[in-house]
């Protein structure tokens, strides 16, 4: 993994967030990230993890061998580790973004999904976003609503040992306004995300791991002060 480390530490374009569209993936590039996103979602869907693992490393002998890593490939790249290595894809990931619990009317909570990883939607803040309008953009995005702010919930500091950057995610709640309607995305890795509508306490049982603090009843957080702004 100290390979995944470098290639996101010294070929990702400083300042450059990675899910804005900046630069351009060469042909190679593109095609191997296809067949590599195929064979990985096929091999998760098995249960095949050592040959989705090895797909993986065959892409990152790609991606190492670019004087710059692209950050569209740099995205593509830390979705497909998530369900393999959740906490270091996570730290790659995004340096600034915006998350939360969106909730139907039926109080169910929409969340993501890779294989057996899940997580909440979400992402990236763009050039002149606030973390805010970064929420309801991917909203529309990922899971295909829009949606109304109730309230922010914090902004949690993601930092561990041999972190490449620290970074930050805004976490909301907030409900779907409307009609529900499909994902817009046409991003090659948000395509091999999956989504659906989860009642609180599966929610609860399938996050655990990930965001283990992050009241989901709307009371005060137990985050330490020093984690929350």
């Amino acid at each position: 993994m100290q390979r995944v480390w470098r290639l996101y530490s010294e070929k990702l374009p400083s300042g450059r967030k990675l899910n804005k569209k900046v630069d351009q993936v060469d042909a190679q590039v593109t095609s191997k990230l296809h067949a590599t996103v195929k064979k990985v979602t096929e091999d998760i869907e098995r249960l095949h993890f050592n040959t989705a693992l090895s797909a993986l490393m065959e892409l990152l002998n790609v991606l190492e061998k670019q004087d710059v890593l692209a950050p569209d490939a740099a995205r593509t790249y830390a979705t497909l580790l998530a369900p393999l290595a959740p906490h270091l894809a996570e730290e790659v990931w995004e340096y600034s973004g915006g998350k939360g619990f969106v909730i139907d009317q039926d109080g169910n909570i929409a969340l993501l999904s890779v294989g057996t990883y899940f997580g909440l939607p979400g992402g990236g803040i763009e050039e002149g976003e606030t973390a805010e309008e970064a929420f309801v953009r991917e909203c529309v995005e990922e899971i295909g609503v829009r949606i109304s702010i109730e309230r922010k919930l914090g902004v949690a500091l993601q930092s561990r040992a041999k972190v490449v950057k620290q970074y930050q995610i805004h976490y909301f709640i907030a409900r779907v306004v409307g009609q529900k309607g499909v994902p817009t995305t046409v991003q090659e890795d948000e395509l091999a995300v999956q989504f659906g509508w989860y009642p609180i306490d599966k929610v609860r049982s399938l996050l655990e791991e990930q965001i283990p603090r992050i009241p989901l009843n709307g009371q005060k957080s137990d985050i330490p002060s020093d984690n929350y702004a």
